[in-house]
């Protein structure tokens, strides 16, 4: 399951089941009545899904693709409350209003990670991060390997770029 850019032929911009591909091109996906989104294959062995929870209460949920390649999943009633993100998922690609760093309160660390190669998005051996979440540097790594960083963030740009 991914997101691509239109118009631009194998543009890949986010693949959700990257490290867990489908074989052949039998894949179906369903978005279930407790708003948690599946991918299956062909013979409807769960691939992939979503780690949202469920919610309690009347819940109406919908997924909704944004132009800026944000896939979510959100309550279609009155209150439009987003339980889940591709963005907090990121793979290979930094797209406009993607945030890199942590979402502390559910301890998730959004990192851009390469492809293993150019025909596989599994992770591969880069990864672009924020760390640590108390003093914002941007690192670069290979592996566990320190590359390069920029940083600290002061609210507005890192210091040594």
């Amino acid at each position: 399951l991914g997101t691509w850019y239109h118009n631009l032929p194998l543009t890949v911009v986010w693949v959700a089941n990257r490290n867990n591909p489908i074989r052949d091109s039998f894949g179906q996906v369903a978005l279930n009545e407790k708003g948690v989104l599946i991918l299956y294959n062909r013979s409807l062995g769960a691939v992939w899904s979503t780690n949202n929870l469920p919610t309690m209460g009347s819940f109406s949920p919908v997924l909704q693709l944004l132009d800026t390649g944000n896939l979510l999943i959100k309550d279609d009633g009155g209150n439009r409350t987003i339980f889940w993100e591709s963005f907090d998922f990121p793979t290979d690609t930094l797209l406009p209003n993607l945030k890199l760093g942590w979402k502390l309160d559910v301890g998730l660390h959004m990192i851009i990670r390469s492809w293993k190669s150019i025909d596989d998005p599994s992770e591969g051996e880069y990864s672009l991060s924020l760390d640590p979440p108390e003093a914002a540097q941007l690192v670069l790594r290979s592996g566990s390997k320190k590359l390069f960083r920029w940083g600290p963030w002061d609210g507005s740009s890192f210091s040594d770029l």
